[in-house]
């Protein structure tokens, strides 16, 4: 039976003494396999610690509302068998190759369901906000780990029922500016997590909708660390660019231009400095928008974007690249398209004796819109016969 599978069966009632006695038991057998480390032991070192998060999941959902002397101590115990295991997870995860991905995320949901089934109910505002922070990111860094170890279906439970902590943290009254930063960082690293797990599942919309409660907040953006919205900006443009790589007939170019003025947005509002790759970052996504709009035939936005990007790469030290040379040709094609003049194919040629052999073919044609393809061409008969096929 496959973990996923054998994770949907939820355990009989017990009390929550029962459970508590079930969960060391278990804990015990799997801190001895921990031990001995076999590759021939981890398919059922993986079973048991899917049993085990199932098991703190019962004790979550059995324990009393509010804090009783009989029990808490029982939460806390709990609470540090989790932290236990993550710190474990950590070291492992440090060489991913030997133990293997789905292993690290199956002792993560385990770590994360003790710690879950420690909460501590109803603590003071600032450890309460401190709590449910931590909680928080252990949910998201648990629901992207079961996620790229294909175990879709515990990332979304695990994201799901993660809800309640990230709605309870919109209910914290807010003390200090660096407690509202951190809690604006847990909450979009959440949306962050549930918008890449329902995308790698197939559930767009749902992807759709976290994607925007990420982007249509943007004061709560702002409270981000430059390198977070970076990286934000990084996923909603990968997650655009599996919707061009899958579109057919222009199905999907609406949504994939969607998640482009998103990612843009979100980039826009960086600032540029040497050492970052925000200028790269836009650049990047400027060229997808623009093959975007191409494929969508809304030829008058792909030409705003190219004659943007066109200067600039240009100017740059790799403007002779493949990719570069593509988006020339983009430009050129979108001006086919558009059914463009000779003013706008004849516009900024530069006349000078290098060019000469590229004119003399190119002089009947008058299409000197190649005049930023043939600027950063290697020039060969091949290349000019191809200039003059188009």
């Amino acid at each position: 039976m496959s973990p996923e599978k054998s994770s949907r069966k939820k355990e009989p009632l017990k009390s929550l003494q029962d459970i508590y006695a079930s969960i060391l038991e278990l804990l015990s057998t799997i801190k001895v396999l921990l031990d001995e480390s076999k590759k021939t032991r981890r398919t059922s070192l993986d079973e048991k610690l899917i049993r085990l998060a199932s098991l703190a999941e019962s004790f979550t959902e059995q324990r009393p509302k509010s804090p009783k002397s009989t029990w808490t101590h029982l939460a806390d115990s709990l609470d540090q068998e989790g932290v236990n295991l993550w710190n474990i997870s950590g070291l492992i995860h440090k060489a991913p190759d030997e133990v293997g991905q789905t292993h690290i995320a199956t002792l993560r949901l385990a770590a994360f369901r003790l710690v879950e089934a420690g909460l501590e109910m109803n603590p003071g505002i600032e450890s309460r906000s401190f709590s449910l922070i931590h909680v928080l990111h252990l949910a998201s860094k648990t629901g992207m780990c079961l996620s790229e170890s294909g175990q879709n279906v515990l990332a979304v439970g695990v994201l799901t029922s993660a809800a309640k902590f990230e709605e309870q943290l919109r209910n914290v009254d807010i003390l200090e500016d660096s407690q509202r930063r951190s809690i604006a960082c847990a909450t979009v690293v959440y949306y962050s997590s549930r918008m890449e797990a329902a995308w790698k599942d197939g559930n767009d919309s749902l992807a759709e909708y976290m994607s925007r409660k990420i982007t249509d907040d943007k004061q709560r953006l702002t409270l981000l660390p430059s390198h977070a919205q970076e990286l934000l900006a990084y996923k909603l443009h990968q997650i655009a660019g599996s919707f061009l790589t899958t579109a057919q007939a222009g199905s999907k170019t609406a949504d994939a231009i969607e998640w482009l003025q998103r990612a843009f947005s979100v980039a826009d509002q960086l600032e540029d400095t040497t050492s970052s790759g925000v200028t790269g970052l836009k650049l990047t996504i400027m060229r997808t928008l623009a093959r975007a709009y191409f494929m969508s035939e809304a030829y008058d936005r792909a030409e705003s974007v190219l004659d943007e990007l066109i200067p600039i790469i240009d100017a740059s030290n790799d403007h002779t690249t493949s990719e570069y040379q593509e988006l020339r040709w983009l430009r050129l094609s979108v001006l086919k398209k558009r059914n463009a003049g000779d003013a706008s194919l004849l516009n900024g040629l530069l006349w000078d004796m290098k060019k000469l052999r590229i004119i003399f073919v190119l002089m009947y044609c008058k299409l000197t819109a190649f005049k930023s393809i043939i600027e950063h061409m290697e020039f060969s008969e091949l290349n000019i016969t191809e200039i003059y096929e188009h």
